[in-house]
């Protein structure tokens, strides 16, 4: 037995007792004060940390029925005891519980449910799914009712059934989305051909991406004017139109319902691009164009040509919706 340094005044319960001192290191652990194991003291500590922030709840221990207090948040469970004494006391309670009902059970000599019996060969009849014919089975165990008198019957009735959910196209002529040839639709389950072969696929595909964004923009647009094949064919020596003042282009832009000194720079340059290529016989001049009034965005020449083909009538639309797309 460690011997204690000193005696401290303490106040317990509300009594003013002498509680002994130890040594650090000597002394009676806190499992032989509390008369409860080390390892479910650390178990305990382990599950019960306790939180941060939630709110000050009170509650009454079911073991010992003192008041405790204790920080609850959201996420965490009500607490029913109040100490690791209280929780290993209810543990050993509810042990005791178990073996005492199990006593009292093995006295009584409860009787154990009775297993379901299952009738053993057992004739039955039975009319065909397939054939339509009578026929006898023997029940074995719990083997689910027989529906077919033979396995051919059975076989015979589901390609039967698979017949009938089958496609009524099947052997239709259909048009390749690439090449234009015509190929047969032989599948059953799966969808509409588009393509008779992989290639074909893959080469539409790969097509479709090699598109540059203008270019999948114009293909939703109005046909163009001039077309597309004569966009070099125009007279380069033509004189090049003057370029329009500020006040001018404000005024063209009003007769399409916009108001150009109300948009953003980005709307601007795209609205001024659009009168430029209308006013513009080829890219060059176009370019030339731009260039007085300093107007930022990508001078290419599938630009020029979605801009030159927005005319005619929903030629606001398709200027917005152009617009849209390209971002400005």
């Amino acid at each position: 037995m460690a011997t204690p340094i000193k005696y401290v005044p303490k106040k317990i319960n509300g009594v003013l007792m002498w509680v002994p001192v130890y040594k650090k290191g000597e002394g009676p652990s806190l499992s032989q004060k509390v008369g409860v194991p080390c390892g479910y003291l650390k178990k305990y500590e382990k599950d019960h940390r306790g939180v941060k922030d939630g709110v000050q709840v009170r509650a009454v221990c079911r073991i010992c029925e003192k008041p405790f207090k204790y920080t609850k948040s959201k996420a965490s469970r009500p607490r029913i005891l109040c100490s690791a004494v209280c929780a290993y006391q209810a543990q050993k309670n509810s042990t005791k519980e178990y073996t005492a009902r199990k006593k009292v059970a093995a006295v009584k000599g409860v009787e154990k449910p009775t297993e379901r019996k299952v009738v053993q060969n057992t004739e039955k009849t039975t009319i065909c799914k397939g054939c339509g014919k009578v026929f006898y089975w023997k029940q074995e165990g719990r083997h689910p009712p027989r529906k077919f008198c033979e396995e051919q019957c059975r076989l015979n009735y589901w390609i039967k059934n698979q017949a009938a959910t089958r496609r009524t196209d099947r052997g239709v002529e259909y048009i390749c989305k690439n090449c234009d040839k015509a190929f047969l639709h032989t599948s059953n389950q799966e969808p509409f051909q588009k393509y008779c072969t992989n290639k074909c696929r893959m080469s539409y595909n790969n097509r479709i991406e090699s598109k540059t964004f203008v270019e999948r923009v114009a293909e939703h647009l109005p046909p163009t004017s001039p077309p597309p094949d004569m966009k070099e064919k125009i007279a380069p020596t033509r004189p090049v139109p003057q370029p329009p003042s500020w006040e001018i282009l404000v005024e063209e832009a009003s007769n399409m319902g916009i108001d150009l000194d109300k948009e953003p720079p980005r709307a601007q340059n795209f609205f001024v691009s659009l009168l430029m290529a209308r006013r513009a016989h080829h890219f060059d001049e176009w370019k030339k164009l731009l260039k007085s009034q300093n107007v930022r965005i990508r001078q290419l020449p599938e630009t020029y040509l979605a801009l030159k083909s927005v005319s005619g009538e929903g030629a606001i639309g398709a200027a917005r919706a152009l617009k849209t797309r390209m971002g400005m």
